[in-house]
């Protein structure tokens, strides 16, 4: 094995290599288990799953305790969010059945809302499909994946509720379809924004720079910028607003992803050995694991927040023009008030 450093050549160890075509020549490569990469401007050992150190020739033990927590964890808090749920069945709201499909904007009306969902919703089946063929479906462990799924499902249920709300016309309180897309609506607006952040805001930066091209290209401006500007759109154009007891649902999605990438590590390559993680910080080799766990909710919590903040502006923006929601818990003991008075 040569004794140069990684991004180091010649008899003495003292050429810079220019270029990752020249690490080839660095007699069998200075990184044992892995490969020369530029990182952050500099040559690195890019090393295989499972080794670390400056060679990667030093394998390094998963902490068994994280693979408990790595299942445990998103379990219990999926646990929790489905009690949460149940509790606060009896406590729901009401949102007329229209606010899916009618715009309170004067200049959208319903035809406006039904093309911007079809054109969306063709454009996204076609990039989904060739992301997969491209990838040989390998793509489907990442996060970004999930809810670019997600979003597809979202535009795809819009496309039906603004056909029917053409063919017959909407009427009382929201049906169950209509629920589901509401509470997609605000999982999915705040999930975009996260992903967009990580990805600009962290795992571009990390990258070596011979493999930033996975994230600059066509599929990830869609799914990591696009989607937040497109899931904006639409809340804006439909009569959505954002209320805190959909904030389960957001949990209990970013816990099942959890979960799913708990199994994931577990499981081996051909050659027996472990996979890499999906996102780094969630390995299972560190000690800070169950801290990055609870860290992605808080963090689903915040661009919860966002949300929050934006439907505020638009009932601000709108005024009496919403359709505003209607407690009806408020609405029944408003009625059982005037059953019993004189």
């Amino acid at each position: 094995m040569s004794e140069c450093a990684c991004g180091l050549t010649g008899a003495t160890c003292s050429v810079l290599a220019e270029g990752l075509a020249d690490f080839s020549r660095v007699l069998e490569g200075p990184c044992v288990y892995g490969e020369c990469e530029i990182i952050n401007g500099s040559p690195t050992c890019d090393c295989d799953a499972g080794y670390r150190d400056e060679m990667c020739d030093r394998y390094a033990e998963a902490i068994p305790a994280n693979y408990a927590a790595a299942i445990g964890f998103p379990l219990v808090m999926m646990i929790l969010c489905f009690f949460l749920l149940w509790k606060k069945a009896s406590a729901s709201f009401d949102v007329p059945r229209a606010a899916s499909t009618h715009s309170p904007w004067r200049w959208a009306g319903p035809r406006v809302i039904l093309v911007f969902r079809s054109v969306i919703f063709l454009y996204w089946i076609i990039l989904q499909i060739r992301q997969q063929v491209r990838t040989d479906y390998s793509s489907l462990r990442f996060f970004t994946v999930w809810n670019s799924y997600l979003l597809l499902a979202y535009f795809a249920l819009g496309v039906f509720l603004s056909v029917r709300s053409l063919v017959r016309e909407p009427s009382g309180p929201m049906g169950k379809l209509e629920r589901v897309h509401w509470v997609v609506s605000q999982v999915e607006f705040a999930c975009a924004m996260l992903v967009a952040c990580v990805t600009w805001g962290i795992l571009l930066p990390s990258a070596a720079e011979d493999n930033r091209e996975m994230f600059l290209n066509l599929e990830s401006y869609s799914q990591h910028a696009a989607n937040v500007v497109l899931m904006g759109i639409d809340f804006f154009l439909c009569g959505y607003i954002a209320v805190p007891v959909h904030l389960p649902f957001l949990w209990f999605w970013g816990s099942l992803y959890s979960l799913f990438h708990g199994f994931y590590m577990l499981a081996r390559d051909q050659n027996g050995m472990p996979l890499e993680p999906v996102y780094p910080f969630l390995t299972t080799e560190s000690s800070l694991l169950i801290v990055w766990l609870l860290g992605l909710l808080l963090v689903l919590t915040l661009f919860a927040g966002i949300v929050f903040l934006l439907s505020k502006l638009k009932r601000r923006c709108l005024g009496d023009d919403l359709l505003v929601l209607v407690d009806l818990e408020a609405e029944r003991a408003d009625s059982d008030s005037k059953m019993i008075s004189p």
